[in-house]
């Protein structure tokens, strides 16, 4: 028995457009044309570029105040 290969299918794109005009000469046009693979690429990248901000906040933030209190002898950070 011969097989035959399906037909070829493109991938499913969603596509966007977006106009900007700023005054009488400033102007921005935008055309983006993505895959549902590409789009969760981006919400991956997005989320873990959100949550290494949150870390780095939390790290800058929350590193003086512990060592503070570790200094002044108490276990809880008190406000």
């Amino acid at each position: 028995m011969i097989e035959v290969p399906a037909p070829y299918r493109p991938p499913i794109t969603q596509r966007g457009k977006l106009s900007l005009r700023i005054g009488k000469r400033a102007r921005f046009a935008v055309r983006v044309e993505v895959t549902s693979g590409g789009l969760l690429a981006i919400g991956g990248l997005v989320s873990s570029i959100l949550l290494s901000t949150a870390v780095l906040v939390g790290a800058a933030i929350g590193t003086p105040r512990r060592r503070q209190a570790k200094l002044e002898g108490r276990d809880a950070i008190q406000r």
